[in-house]
């Protein structure tokens, strides 16, 4: 397939390690990455959500995987990209958002994803989804 042909030439370049809580009506996650080859980076997110009840006219009795937070670098670097060596380890990326009122925690999850400099264009260089409340430990995909 097309997305496993990426992968194989374009491997990822650093892992993610990320975490999440959840306390007083807010999510609340946190990452950083460490490369193994050393480039300018970035750290984005996207929360998402199942169990969204449709509107009138939906085509769906339920949906899910429903994006309801996302930060604004998806395609390009942010302001906050830095430059990262080598095996070294990025400073920490934190993020809250409000839950609705109501809301079940099991009914989220967070994706965070690395963006990578590559000469004149920004790649996702690796990206992780984990439930809400939960965390990874440095997965490389």
């Amino acid at each position: 397939s097309i997305i496993f042909d990426r992968i194989a030439s374009s491997p990822a370049t650093c892992g993610i390690q990320a975490s999440s809580s959840v306390a007083d009506g807010k999510l609340s996650f946190s990452a950083k990455i460490k490369s193994s080859t050393g480039g300018r980076y970035d750290i984005g997110f996207a929360v998402l959500r199942d169990n969204c009840l449709p509107g009138a006219g939906a085509y769906e009795d339920v949906y899910h995987n429903v994006v309801v937070g996302l930060s604004g670098n998806y395609e390009n670097l942010s302001t906050s990209a830095f430059d990262l060596s080598k095996d070294v380890e990025s400073a920490v990326s934190s993020h809250e958002m409000t839950l609705p009122e109501g809301a079940k925690i099991e009914d989220f999850s967070v994706v965070v994803f690395a963006l990578r400099q590559n000469v004149d264009d920004v790649d996702i260089d690796n990206i992780v989804r984990f439930p809400a409340g939960g965390s990874v430990e440095y997965a490389y995909n």
